[in-house]
């Protein structure tokens, strides 16, 4: 009966280990599958997300253009639904404001290269949060910023809060995600824009300033603060970012003419 306990024992132990083990990583699956409230992709049809392209969204970007033609002080507003639809959107303005055929498909290629998919966004209390759920798998990660700005004009991206369906994770997840990112879209992004194109003017964008930029946006996300100067091809004008405010699932840009 004694030889016999100590088995028992061991027994008992590794089945409560087993057990503790199974509802860990349970609670681990609960807490990133769970999906944010605020998860809500733009559902759009094809004719919807071609009229975003050719419509909706050069108007928005034209309305901030003609705004820095008046030397003024003046404010810029994306609501949720509109950024939502521009996500939705991304392959159809890309190839919309491409010179030529062969950026349909482009933009789902990057976020398939990695592993993204269903890009949403939410805007409430000073946070800006950007989601989207890892393909293959029913997690959502989420990416929530906010913008301070410095009194010399720079501004510095806060990382407020990285999460993998409720669970907070290691910078390390999303790094790999955004790196691949970073690498693929200037790769496979050809010029937007030229200089006989009459759509130049509202976006000259070539692959080098697109990929200055995500360079840029990942130094400010390392805690490198940023310029917010903006030169507008059309006039010649130039603007700087002044204030970014966030609520109520709006954002609002407040802008001052620099020259």
């Amino acid at each position: 009966m004694l030889k016999g306990q100590p088995m028992k024992l061991k027994t008992r132990v590794l089945i409560l280990t087993v057990a503790a083990v199974a509802v860990v990583l349970a609670a681990i699956y609960v807490l990133t599958s769970w999906v944010p409230r605020a998860y809500a992709p733009a559902r759009l049809s094809a004719e919807m997300r071609t009229a975003v392209a050719n419509s909706h969204f050069p108007n928005h970007v034209m309305d901030f253009g003609n705004a820095t033609q008046l030397n003024e002080p003046f404010t810029w507003t994306l609501t949720q639904g509109q950024l939502n639809a521009y996500l939705a959107s991304a392959d159809e303005i890309a190839d919309f404001f491409s010179p030529g055929p062969g950026m349909k498909g482009q933009v789902d290629s990057v976020l398939a290269e990695a592993e993204l998919t269903g890009l949403a966004a939410a805007m409430d209390d000073g946070v800006l949060t950007l989601m989207a759920r890892r393909v293959g798998r029913n997690q959502i990660i989420s990416v929530g910023v906010s913008f301070d700005h410095a009194a010399d004009g720079r501004v510095k991206i806060n990382l407020k809060h990285l999460r993998l369906g409720l669970l907070p994770v290691p910078r390390k997840l999303i790094a790999s995600h955004v790196e691949k990112f970073a690498q693929a879209l200037p790769q496979r992004t050809v010029a937007m824009g030229s200089a006989d194109d009459e759509r130049a003017g509202l976006f000259a964008v070539s692959a080098d300033d697109l990929g200055q930029l995500i360079g840029q946006l990942i130094k400010a996300l390392d805690g490198e603060p940023i310029d917010t100067v903006i030169d507008w091809p059309v006039g010649k004008k130039t603007v700087r970012i002044e204030r970014t405010e966030i609520n109520d699932g709006e954002l609002t840009l407040h802008v001052q003419p620099v020259r």
